[in-house]
């Protein structure tokens, strides 16, 4: 008996074969990566990031346009973070539960907390993001 899968999702890799397998075995979700190793965090739209050496990231992103992002972010409305948007794309599926944020510090936490209590943005938002998203 399967009670809780536990699987990273993102704007950027939505899993839809995953979310629908736990949406219609009513299976509980616990999303870890929603911020796509830092893809979606806002924090590197404008500058290159800077890792310690250790950090996996290197491998995987370090050599990556993040400006990119940066169309993402003109979608959202002033005074949102394209993090606090991942979160709400995150857990606006009915069929997404919990989120392992993984944050690494006390503000990152604190912006997680004020995306749950700011307006959803609308649906068409979600879905002029998930379009930009397939084409980055």
């Amino acid at each position: 008996l399967l009670d809780v899968l536990q699987f990273p999702v993102s704007l950027l890799d939505p899993k839809p074969g995953i979310t629908e397998f736990v949406k219609t075995h009513g299976v509980g979700t616990q999303l870890r990566g929603i911020m796509a190793q830092g893809r979606l965090t806002g924090k590197y739209l404008s500058q290159k990031p800077s890792w310690h050496e250790d950090d996996n990231r290197n491998q995987h992103v370090a050599d990556e346009d993040l400006t990119r992002y940066q169309r993402l972010q003109a979608e959202l409305p002033e005074g949102m973070t394209l993090a606090q948007a991942a979160l709400q794309w995150a857990l606006s599926n009915p069929a997404h539960h919990t989120v392992c944020l993984g944050a690494k510090n006390l503000p990152d936490y604190e912006s997680a907390i004020a995306a749950l209590e700011m307006e959803q943005l609308p649906p068409g938002t979600f879905s002029r993001m998930e379009d930009i998203s397939r084409d980055l």
